[in-house]
């Protein structure tokens, strides 16, 4: 096999190996649709979304075991 041959071989064997990992992509990104929302909320944009620690849940288990004579 000529070097020229190889080449084209190679650059054969590169394009079906782009055109499978091109098939293979996901398609293009829909708040609602194809990206998940959190109470009608799109989870795209900038921030934070903030969560309560560990401590803040067991503080406010605490105050309502207090409020409702349980603690």
């Amino acid at each position: 096999m000529t070097i020229q041959a190889r080449i084209t071989a190679l650059a054969q064997s590169v394009g079906a190996d782009i055109k499978a990992l091109f098939s293979g992509k996901q398609d293009a990104l829909v708040s609602g649709t194809t990206i998940k929302t959190v109470n009608g909320e799109s989870l795209l944009g900038g921030g934070n979304i903030e969560l309560a620690t560990a401590a803040q849940v067991g503080d406010i288990a605490s105050a309502l075991d207090a409020i409702n004579g349980t603690a």
